[in-house]
């Protein structure tokens, strides 16, 4: 694996994470549950980021 391929995995996990607590933010707000709402997101956003990272 070159550097440029593991900057770029390290992006999309670091993406997917920031979407994640984004949404989990949003949705803890909508259920006045902010902090699991982050918990949630966080998990699924990082989760989600090293499956797509594997697969590239």
């Amino acid at each position: 694996m070159t550097s440029n391929e593991a900057g770029s995995k390290k992006h999309t996990v670091e993406y997917f994470t920031a979407i994640g607590i984004a949404l989990g933010f949003g949705a803890g707000m909508l259920f006045d549950q902010i902090i699991i709402g982050l918990a949630i997101g966080l998990a699924v956003g990082v989760i989600l980021g090293f499956v797509v990272s594997g697969r590239k």
